[in-house]
């Protein structure tokens, strides 16, 4: 299994591979991310949006329009899925079995690369959509140069060697650590709705150092990692700004018009968003609203 990993990080230099979760993120920016997963006799290669960067909407707009759902890549077609706890969220996914020591075999891998860079290029059209710069193929973007895997350091993906300055944006590195957003959710909701308080927009934050441990291990995160910043009136968006910054507080602002919940959560680390957190007008739960 490790020789498969390894063949993918070779030929995809900035994917980061977490080798004990059997599983690869691809991380560029916009509404869209990758992962490869090995999940009982299947290699699965997966698309999935971020609901408040890329809206389900324009996303089926264009996987219509493009005709990216039922495509087939070596004979396999790629799979539509909505989420089932949060519609708003899609997969699309390819999937390809494997069985014995067939992850130990050169031209097995060979093909699964390939396959995952055929994949990327039917759904260029669908990533480019939600970035500002547009992408090309998977091989150049992610075919930087990569000093250590995983197997060398264990904290390769997040720290350099005099550990003060982040490799990737360690914000993305923990939302994409988990399974999926609704994993995701069930973490974050466990330790921010301790401080959701009735008509306020509360902002948290939570240290570096802690968000790269608990990216690691997730068991480790609680509120007690969590420190209040500040707190302001639910539609007190000067004040927000001032917390947060103006671009942060329209991005609130827009995310939560048609919701108009209770009461939000929102984290950021170093100043970078992490996720937020709602309790929604609609029911008596607590749920998330957006990653």
């Amino acid at each position: 299994m490790e020789k498969f990993f390894k063949k993918i990080k070779s030929a995809y230099p900035k994917a980061i591979v977490q080798y004990e979760r059997n599983y690869v993120s691809f991380t560029f920016g916009g509404g869209i991310y990758y992962q490869l997963r090995l999940q009982k006799g299947k290699i699965r290669i997966m698309a999935t949006n971020y609901p408040n960067k890329a809206k389900l909407e324009d996303c089926l707009k264009i996987i219509k329009k493009n005709n990216i759902e039922g495509q087939e890549i070596n004979g396999r077609e790629i799979i539509f899925d909505l989420g089932v706890r949060n519609p708003q969220i899609f997969t699309l996914r390819l999937e390809m079995p494997y069985s014995g020591n067939q992850l130990e075999n050169d031209k097995f891998n060979a093909g699964v690369v390939d396959s995952c860079a055929q994949f990327h290029v039917i759904l260029l059209p669908l990533i480019n959509n939600f970035l500002k710069e547009q992408v090309g193929d998977l091989y150049s973007l992610m075919g930087g140069i990569s000093k250590e895997t995983p197997s060398e350091t264990e904290s390769s993906h997040f720290i350099n060697e005099g550990g003060t300055e982040l490799n990737e944006d360690i914000t993305i590195q923990f939302r994409e650590s988990y399974t999926d957003e609704e994993e995701l959710a069930n973490y974050m909701g466990s330790c921010m709705e301790d401080f959701l308080e009735k008509g306020k927009i509360v902002v948290l934050e939570i240290k570096e150092k802690d968000l790269i441990n608990v990216t690691k291990n997730h068991d480790l995160l609680s509120s007690n990692l969590l420190t209040m910043v500040g707190k302001v009136g639910k539609k007190s968006w000067q004040l927000l700004s001032k917390l947060i910054g103006k671009e942060e507080s329209d991005w609130v602002k827009n995310e939560f018009i048609n919701e108009d919940p209770i009461s939000i959560a929102l984290l950021y680390c170093n100043a970078k968003y992490v996720y937020a957190f709602s309790d929604p007008n609609n029911d008596d739960s607590v749920n998330d609203k957006t990653m």
